[in-house]
């Protein structure tokens, strides 16, 4: 093991309660002088990729948010 890092991804509200989640992640140091990677993480299926921010609840309920007020503004006869 050559270390870890602390994930931190939002969630979904649960009762009206903002929702954190902390993730401990541990880093590997690759042994193999043949292997291109020197360190890698180990994974978790849907909340390690290096770009997730939000749970996959979360981000579903952000999408359907988007796309029902989707263009919603500049289809509005009133100027503001």
């Amino acid at each position: 093991m050559h270390g870890r890092y602390l994930r931190r991804l939002s969630g979904a509200a649960a009762s009206g309660a903002w929702v954190m989640i902390g993730l401990l992640v541990r880093r590997y140091r690759c042994l193999n002088s043949a292997c291109t990677a020197v360190t890698f993480v180990e994974q978790v299926a849907g909340l390690t990729s290096p770009h997730v921010r939000f749970t996959l609840l979360l981000r579903e309920m952000l999408t359907s948010i988007a796309v029902a007020l989707a263009g919603r503004r500049g289809a509005s006869p009133r100027r503001l």
